[in-house]
Parts: C-alpha cells; structure tokens; sequence
C-alpha cells in the first residue's frame, strides 16, 4: 500500500526574486545550515538556523562569475570544516568560504583525460548533481550538456573526483542527464540516477576501492510505471534516509515526491503530493523529520521571470519519522 501525503496547499518556505532552476538543497546539521544552489543563475544560497529561525536565519548568497561568461552551479558538497562547502561549477570543482565572496577552484574538470582530450565536448558540458563517498574521499559527479546545447545528447557523464590528490577520473561515460548518487546503509549498491531514461540504476559497490560496477547495473526504479498520467516523469535530485534505506525522489514534472524502499526493486511505499503550480519540482532534503524541497520555474532561459511560485524552497513540515541527521557525508580536504 502506497502512503499519500497531501502538501499541495503549502506556500513557499522561501522564494528568491529571479529565481530561474532552484536545485541541491542540503542539510548540514553541525550549523543547522540549509544549502541550495540556482543552476541557471550560478548561485549559491545559504540559511543559518533553519530549524530554529526558519526563513528568518541568517541568509546568505554568492555568484559564481566564470571565465566562460556565464557559469553554474550544480550542486554543493559539505567538508570536514562546517565553514567550508565545495561546489560543482562550470569548470570544476569550487571551495567557497561560507559567508564570504571568497571562492576557487580547486579541481578543474579538464585533469580528466577523456575530457581534455576533446576540448569542445567539455565546453559544452556543465555539472548536475552528485555526492560524497562516506569515507569521505572522493566525489562523484554527474556532468550534462550546458543549457544552450541539446541536452539529450549522450555527452554527458559521471567522474570520480579526489580533491586531496588533484585527480579526475571517468567511471561511467554516455548519459544524457547524470543525476543524484546515493549509496545504501551496508554500501554495498550504488544508486545512480539517469533522468532522461526515467530510471534509477542499482550498481555494485566495493567500499574500499571506492569503486562501482557498471557493467553489474540493473534497472532497480521504473518511474514511467508510478507515474503512467505523466509524459515524461523524470526522476531528479533526491535524498536517502540511510538508515531506513529510503529514498526521496523528486520527479520533475509531476508535482510529487515519491518515496522508495530500496531493498525491493520498484517498491513505492510513498507519495508526497505538491501544489500543482510548481510542477518543476527539483531536488529535495531531509532535516529531521522536516523534507526541503526545491523547485524550478517554468521559463529557464533569459527571458523575464513569470510571477508565480517556480524557483521556490518549500518546507513540508513532519513527513518523516526521523530525528534530526545529515544525509551526507563530508569532504576530507585534506
């Protein structure tokens, strides 16, 4: 039986003036910090005390400026030092100091050698979503095709990432739209999102070598079979309930979060229903037993923003059972 929870009547915890494809929200709970990112516009947004002070914490924003004109920011990562996150950019891996208009990069994209090797697929690619080995070593991170090129090209991939080291290395190659990584409790499957095949990859996953199978991978969540009255239900940025072995799908275009027990292949065991004017719903968070959820807005382009609720943060309050945690894992820098 499938658990439904109705939040289509819940107003925006937070809406940004501008705001063009909201993404990444994560929770860190040293600092009762909430992190998203605004791809299109590059920034990164921050909220200290959310729990405590709600939209009302302590706010604070940096633009991502690049060599290339305009730059993106995909996603954030946390550190092992609660004042410094990373960032996924346009041209590699960034450090920015949180609270500060300091930024770097730390790793460029370009140590990749299939990558450097064709500089002009490189240029087209941008980062999309990713996350932190638990030991903290490493970074997966899916690229895709930046917004002025076709996005359902195969350009795309996913890297493995060392920042301590400097290195960059190609684990899978040929995905349209490499979306958000997710490891169960035990570690022993690695969960890799592909959005355009409306698919959750379940790959093999060696803890110790930090290393995944692809050609082990099997077609663990079909979300074209939850979501028949929908054209194209693609699944975006998520969180994992690790100890529960939950995971927190947002589908784009659909207005709904669905929840998945990943033990049991295509097992649904939640729908989290959102209003109908922000059917753009793209990433989401757990923090305690609160869901942060992040949404697009209908025009992702130049052109002047609609008023409506798209680009917003929403709360939901009490959709889970959990206590207060961090999904995430964080970075070693050194």
């Amino acid at each position: 039986m499938v658990v439904v929870k109705d939040y289509s009547q819940v107003m925006p915890f937070r809406h940004e003036d501008g705001a063009r494809l909201s993404e990444g929200v994560t929770y860190d709970i040293r600092n009762d910090r909430l992190l998203w990112v605004d791809i299109y516009n590059s920034e990164i947004h921050a909220i200290d005390n959310v729990s405590r002070d709600g939209r009302e914490g302590r706010h604070m924003t940096i633009k991502i400026e690049g060599s290339q004109g305009r730059d993106s920011v995909g996603v954030v990562f946390l550190t092992d030092d609660p004042g410094i996150v990373l960032f996924g950019g346009k041209d590699g891996i960034g450090q920015w100091k949180v609270g500060s208009h300091e930024w770097e990069y730390v790793v460029k994209y370009s140590a990749c050698s299939e990558l450097a090797e064709n500089p002009d697929r490189l240029q087209r690619l941008r980062p999309n979503d990713g996350n932190t080995t638990r030991d903290g070593k490493y970074i997966l991170i899916g690229l895709m095709n930046d917004f002025n090129y076709d996005v359902k090209a195969i350009d795309g991939c996913i890297l493995r990432i060392s920042v301590s080291k400097g290195t960059v290395e190609m684990v899978w190659d040929g995905i349209a739209i490499a979306n958000a990584v997710h490891w169960d409790h035990d570690e022993k499957y690695v969960f890799i999102t592909d959005s355009l095949q409306h698919t959750i990859w379940r790959c093999p996953w060696d803890k110790q070598t930090n290393s995944l199978n692809r050609n082990g991978k099997e077609a663990w969540i079909d979300f074209k079979s939850h979501n028949k009255e929908f054209a194209s239900p693609e699944p975006d940025g998520s969180d994992m309930d690790i100890a529960n072995n939950l995971l927190y799908v947002t589908v784009w275009s659909t207005h709904r979060v669905q929840v998945y027990d990943i033990t049991q292949r295509n097992k649904l065991v939640q729908e989290i229903i959102l209003p109908v004017t922000t059917p753009r719903g793209s990433c989401c968070c757990l923090a305690g037993s609160d869901l942060y959820v992040t949404t697009a807005n209908d025009e992702i382009s130049d052109e002047p923003v609609q008023k409506g609720q798209g680009g917003s943060l929403f709360r939901l309050l009490c959709v889970a059972d959990n206590k207060a945690t961090s999904s995430k894992a964080y970075l070693n820098l050194h």
